[in-house]
């Protein structure tokens, strides 16, 4: 078999889920805010209900904003004090309650502008028991602020669309994601669908560890604007996907990848036929290494190989493993090549 894998530079290409054509950025198209019909900035006032005691806690969650959502969007969320009466913008309630109910849940009473003045419209738990234990307290608040902010500027989770499970390989049953404060169901398909976005449950990265994938900074670019004031290091973060597919014939397969300073690992078989991983990168050019050891029907074979792939300026590449030659006792050399 010609092709292993699919690698793509700040874009997850995934070729069973970009033909179908219809996965999106699930957001709901009635919720955007406006912008300012002479800057083009959207300003949106973030207030707290009960901030007293929590000014740490509120640091955190405004620093995390302005290194996610407002870094790469015509955005500002402004205020960040007190609600006062008739407040408009997003209005947050801290809820520290050590349970799993839906009150106590971190969560938003709609999305986008559905929470424009809306008393209580988004719920923040700082010792919320769901957390991942392999998480700080910080990261915990700093990545589920990210995703909660994702629902107020109108984004809906990414695997409540009902053809999601299907074509893109999610995990997670639908009906245990959907509870009364999820945010309600997006109308507007923004991006290809996105393993790898900051609102979905079947990521394999927490939250995405409170890092937007590349198709969430497209996705809200698209809908807010640009930032104007990104700076060129920041644009071209690049966040490096491999995914691996189980091909015709194989019964298996593992794969050891090294790109740059960062190594991962995916497995592909009968019952799991996809696996993805994502990196994150700003290098232009950069080293990788690559192994791979697989069954096709009852032959093993195993492959490596080595080199430096160039990152084109201002624009997602995408990479495939592919096989030079012909396997010689079970042995393949491999090498990355760009496809787009």
């Amino acid at each position: 078999m010609r092709k292993f894998v699919i690698a793509t530079i700040g874009i997850l290409y995934s070729i069973s889920c970009y033909a179908q054509g219809v996965e999106r950025i699930n957001m709901r198209r009635s919720a955007q805010w406006p912008k300012d019909y002479v800057t083009g900035k959207t300003m949106i006032e973030v207030t707290f209900e009960n901030p007293d005691g929590y000014e740490y806690e509120i640091g955190l969650i405004r620093n995390a904003i302005n290194e996610t959502w407002a870094k790469y969007a015509n955005i500002e969320f402004t205020n960040w004090e007190r609600a006062s009466y008739r407040q408009k913008g997003i209005r947050i309630r801290v809820i520290n309650r050590a349970d799993m109910s839906d009150e106590a849940w971190p969560h938003t009473n709609g999305l986008g502008t559905q929470l424009d003045g809306l008393e209580n419209g988004m719920i923040l738990n700082f010792i919320w028991p769901g957390y991942p234990s392999n998480i700080s307290r910080n990261d915990a608040i700093r990545f589920t602020a990210v995703h909660e902010f994702g629902h107020a500027l109108g984004l809906a989770h990414e695997q409540n669309r009902p053809d999601y499970k299907r074509n893109c390989n999610c995990n997670v049953a639908i009906e245990e994601t959907k509870f009364k404060g999820d945010g309600g169901d997006g109308d507007y398909y923004v991006t290809p669908c996105d393993e790898n976005s900051v609102m979905n449950y079947c990521n394999r990265n927490w939250n995405n560890w409170g890092r937007l994938s590349y198709y969430d900074v497209l996705g809200i670019q698209t809908i807010y604007g640009k930032n104007p004031a990104l700076t060129p290091s920041a644009d071209q973060q690049q966040n490096v996907t491999i995914v691996d597919d189980l091909g015709t014939g194989q019964t298996w397969e593992n794969m050891y990848v090294v790109l740059g300073s960062d190594q991962r690992t995916l497995h592909v078989d009968s019952n799991n036929s996809r696996d993805a991983i994502q990196f994150f990168n700003k290098k232009r050019s950069v080293y990788y290494k690559v192994w791979c050891s697989t069954y096709y029907g009852s032959r093993l074979m195993q492959g490596y190989g080595d080199g430096f792939i160039t990152v084109p300026e201002n624009r997602s590449s995408a990479f495939e493993v592919l096989l030079v030659g012909e396997p010689v006792n079970g042995k393949a050399t491999l090498v990355l090549q760009q496809i787009n």
